[in-house]
């Protein structure tokens, strides 16, 4: 069997280094103005210190993708120009990401950096994988709704395409992550499409009916309250087996704004799964699944 690349978040450079320690052979990174995670604690990683936070992923053997992958206005191509030297400089092994022009602008300044495509530009069937193959990307981030068998069957179809899919985590609820609802409930202070989601769908909520004020209803209750759009986390330990049969080229962790915890224990629980079926593909995953019910999350999805 492949052997499929672990991929962990690296929300700062502390995490990064847990991340890798921990066994990651990969780390996504981002710069606030330029990713989809906005940053708020710890050595937080900045144009100033990208380099840094790269460089010490490769003296740790690891790789360090650098996310750009916000939808950008006119507002963030002109500053991205303005930052391109420093992004050459720090030597990413990739560039992730979503929207057209800044592929444009990575392709005039950056001609020998591979290109993943984020899984924001919701990427659902081979036809796609091959448009942004003749567009130059190495990688194709796959939609999360994705079955794995229409996973298997790009891979068939585009075998010589880096495919990535996530494992583990939180799942966005509108489709592939792309979201108004955080820009519409903050009155555009926080848009999420621009990396400082202020994550609706996990709040609680009560139905008002406008003939009725003041008569909240509840819809779905429990002890935490009324989530009538959180959806339960993904967690695909018990799949790893399916999913390198398929092809899989990595195997993304989402959880950025996650704790040190959460990223050094999932990166412990999914390096020991990964390499037990490399060794025994019919080896037990349940052990691995328990570790991970002790790290923080909201319940996990049945598959």
């Amino acid at each position: 069997m492949m052997k499929p690349e672990l991929l962990m978040p690296a929300g700062n450079l502390e995490k990064l280094k847990y991340g890798i320690k921990y066994g990651a052979d990969a780390i996504y990174l981002g710069v606030v103005d330029f990713s989809l995670r906005a940053m708020r604690k710890g050595e937080l990683i900045t144009l100033d210190n990208l380099k840094t936070a790269i460089d010490t992923a490769h003296e740790m053997g690891a790789k360090a993708y650098l996310t750009l992958n916000i939808f950008g206005f006119n507002r963030d191509i002109k500053a991205l120009e303005d930052c391109m030297e420093r992004i050459i400089d720090s030597n990413p092994d990739a560039l992730i990401i979503s929207d057209v022009g800044i592929m444009r602008l990575a392709q005039k300044y950056m001609p020998n950096t591979p290109l993943h495509v984020s899984t924001q530009a919701n990427i659902l069937n081979y036809e796609a994988v091959k448009f942004w193959q003749d567009m130059g990307a190495t990688r194709c981030i796959l939609a999360r709704e994705l079955p794995i068998k229409d996973v298997a069957e790009i891979k068939q179809k585009v075998p010589d395409m880096e495919l990535e899919c996530f494992i583990h985590g939180a799942q966005c609820v509108s489709f592939s992550g792309r979201c108004l609802l955080s820009d519409y409930m903050t009155k555009g202070e926080r848009k999420a499409n621009s990396g400082n989601c202020s994550q609706p769908c996990r709040w609680s909520y009560k139905l008002l009916e406008e003939t009725r004020p003041n008569e909240y209803q509840e819809i779905i209750q429990d002890e935490k309250g009324t989530h009538i759009l959180s959806t339960k986390d993904l967690c695909l330990v018990k799949h790893l087996k399916e999913m390198i049969e398929a092809g899989i080229d990595s195997f993304k962790v989402e959880g950025r704004t996650k704790s040190l915890y959460y990223v050094s224990a999932v990166a412990k629980a999914y390096r020991e799964a990964i390499d037990t079926v490399l060794a025994n593909p019919n080896a037990d995953m349940e052990p691995y699944f328990q570790e991970l019910l002790k790290v923080g999350n909201r319940g996990f999805k049945r598959i």
